[in-house]
């Protein structure tokens, strides 16, 4: 699952690195030419600090974030099976044979988001 320039705009101020995460995803979209030259050097000037929103520099000039992606409810849940089948391979503890046997019944083919390296940061408080 790769997550949307969207999404990543919507990051909440405050942890570490968020600010250039969210002006990266600014870029992203600049180059899909889905944001304005002037959005995106709002999102510059608050990358500079963490826990600054970008609507703190968005609004003063009258400037507005781009509408955020709502995936369908397939594709949600695609993305759920993807990484509860991907955190569940490497471990071999009771139930986990069964619940990998139960997504195989649903989604027989390979899962499209199986190779990714990293998990979904809120995977392991779902489970």
């Amino acid at each position: 699952m790769t997550d949307h320039p969207e999404t990543l705009l919507d990051l909440p101020p405050g942890p570490r690195g968020t600010g250039r995460i969210r002006y990266g995803a600014a870029m992203a979209l600049y180059a899909a030419g889905r944001l304005s030259p002037a959005q995106l050097e709002a999102y510059r000037i608050a990358a500079a600090a963490d826990r600054r929103p970008a609507e703190d520099v968005l609004s003063p000039l009258g400037l507005t974030p781009p509408p955020p992606v709502r995936p369908d409810a397939t594709t949600t849940l695609d993305a759920l099976l993807d990484e509860i089948a991907r955190h569940l391979a490497p471990h071999t503890a009771p139930g986990i044979a069964e619940t990998r046997r139960l997504i195989a019944t649903r989604y027989p083919a390979p899962r499209r988001g199986m190779t990714r390296d990293l998990p979904h940061p809120h995977l392991p408080a779902a489970l």
